[in-house]
């Protein structure tokens, strides 16, 4: 099943939108993308947004000292796609 999502964007803990990508195609509701964090990224907390005509999806992870990280990120995908 091929699922077509609007805009997918992730934006820094300052509210800086960092990288985009529109109308992605996802196939069985799966797709990745690739985005490098800087040596020295800003800590805290990272929004993606998934959005696919009204519906507006969040997930977010942590940035913290030494690379730690948490994520959500599969849920979203599946709120998306039961909508």
């Amino acid at each position: 099943m091929l699922l077509q999502i609007d805009e997918i964007y992730l934006e820094a803990p300052s509210n800086i939108r960092l990288e985009q990508w529109l109308n992605t195609d996802m196939e069985s509701g799966m797709s990745q993308f690739k985005f490098q964090l800087l040596d020295e990224p800003e800590m805290g907390t990272y929004t993606i947004v998934m959005k696919k005509g009204e519906a507006d999806v969040r997930t977010t992870f942590v940035v913290e000292e030494y690379g730690e990280y948490s994520t959500a990120a599969g849920q979203a995908v599946g709120q998306l796609c039961d909508n």
